[in-house]
């Protein structure tokens, strides 16, 4: 039995019968600095969700006892000189189907986000699958029973579907 699901930065309840979102929201690392219903969007609350979705994957992988990802299907974007430098060492050195440990998956999630790169990630037995869709929709599957894990995403202020 496969268990999947969305994690999202998006309240449910604030979506009409159609499932479409209605807030006007930031969607993208490049909204920072503009104007959502009156209110500023600037990079301090851009890294208060971003560390949210950090947190996240760390509590699906610990969760599941998985140490090690790996990164397929990746797509690196141009982006010029707008990577900080902990970032670009990393971004210059991942490739497809390459193996990371915990360690480095913060700053994996961190270039995703920030639209550097694309791609899926997935526990070396490939029981494990996270990828990101469009306006910050992540999405996870498991070939395992997840517990309590749902509660502890909703805990830090995502919302599970």
């Amino acid at each position: 039995m496969e268990t999947a699901f969305r994690i999202t930065k998006y309240n449910p309840l604030l979506r009409d019968n159609t499932g479409k979102y209605l807030k006007d929201e930031w969607t993208s690392f490049s909204d920072v600095g503009k104007y959502f219903n009156g209110t500023l969007f600037d990079i301090y609350e851009y890294y208060e969700i971003e560390s949210k979705y950090v947190r996240a994957i760390q509590i699906l992988l610990e969760g599941n006892c998985v140490d090690t990802i790996r990164v397929s299907n990746l797509e690196k974007f141009d982006v010029g000189d707008k990577m900080d430098d902990s970032l670009k060492e990393l971004y210059n050195k991942i490739e497809s189907n390459s193996a990371f440990d915990l360690n480095e998956i913060d700053n994996i999630i961190k270039l995703i986000l920030r639209e550097y790169i694309w791609c899926e990630l997935e526990s070396l037995k490939g029981d494990i699958k996270i990828k990101f869709g469009y306006d910050y929709y992540m999405y996870f599957s498991s070939k395992r029973s997840q517990g309590g894990i749902v509660g502890r995403i909703q805990d830090i202020g995502l919302y599970v579907e």
